[in-house]
């Protein structure tokens, strides 16, 4: 079902209060954020409740806004310069903040590490709104009496980054006993705190190298069906004749080998129209269909 708007009854006297109006403008930002993501990313989580048919609490592109460790080795981390959507709520709820960070920008200190033990801390991002350039403007109350009230002119988005320190000797972190990634890794953390990064603070270690950093930020992919194909009805199928991927990677699957021409791009694709388990082609970039041999 879809979600139901807000309806205010305001006779022609009503005041709108100013917490109404700045709530329809978040709702109204955030259903438009929502209506993209859904659009472009499909369903990243249908088993949801309620479903969500948008991103969890965050998106990010492929390789931007990544914890790296800091040059020279050090234990500080640092994100890597990017932009990137984050949500201080989570399902439909929260403000939605277009965040971005130059290389170096963002940094975090790890605590020292344990003399024995390993130490996994998760990093995370706060989005938040910061205030610049303040503006004076007069106001008149009902008697008539003017006063001035100091407004924020402007506010942009930024973002905390911050570390949620684990306990030496517990182990990677984990949700209902698995390790967490990067589709689970919200449920690790509270509503608003965006998942970045798993640290592995080496037991004695004075330096984060690379290897013990483990993304956990929730990648930006274009998908054109919202949940696996393997999930499309049957008769639905039949009528397309092709099947596109739902990530980056995914092979798409032709149920009928004409439709190879409808490939936007030279890839490799499996044709299925003789059956499963299907051959595997390459379509050229100029529309040519070769069989690979794999030797």
């Amino acid at each position: 079902m879809p979600v139901v708007g807000r309806n205010y009854n305001f006779t022609q006297y009503s005041l709108a209060l100013q917490s109404e109006v700045f709530d329809a403008i978040k709702m109204g930002v955030a259903k438009g954020v929502e209506i993209f993501i859904c659009s472009v990313m499909g369903d990243p989580n249908p088993s949801a409740n309620p479903q969500q048919y948008s991103s969890k609490r965050c998106f990010f592109r492929h390789s931007e806004l990544m914890i790296v460790p800091k040059s020279p080795a050090s234990m500080q981390v640092q994100m890597s310069e990017g932009a990137g959507w984050m949500n201080d709520g989570d399902a439909h709820a929260g403000s939605w903040y277009h965040v971005f960070a130059a290389t170096g920008g963002k940094t975090v200190t790890l605590a020292a590490s344990h003399p024995t033990l390993d130490r996994y801390d998760v990093i995370y991002a706060v989005p938040k709104f910061v205030g610049a350039n303040n503006i004076t403007r007069q106001v008149v109350d009902a008697q008539g009496n003017v006063s001035n009230v100091t407004d924020y002119q402007l506010k942009y988005d930024d973002f905390d980054l911050l570390v949620a320190q684990g306990t030496a000797g517990a182990g990677f972190p984990q949700v209902s006993g698995v390790n967490i990634n990067r589709a689970t890794a919200y449920q690790y953390l509270p509503a608003g705190q965006i998942p970045i990064s798993v640290v592995k603070v080496r037991a004695g270690a004075t330096t984060v190298i690379n290897t013990d950093l483990t993304d956990l930020r929730e990648l930006f992919i274009w998908r054109t069906y919202p949940i696996s194909y393997n999930e499309v009805p049957a008769d639905v199928q039949q009528q397309l004749g092709i099947l596109w991927p739902n990530s980056f990677g995914m092979p798409y699957v032709l149920l009928d080998a004409a439709q190879a021409g409808n490939i936007p791009f030279g890839t490799f694709y499996i044709d299925k129209s003789g059956g499963s388990p299907g051959i595997l082609k390459f379509r050229k970039l100029d529309g040519a269909v070769v069989t690979p041999t794999v030797t």
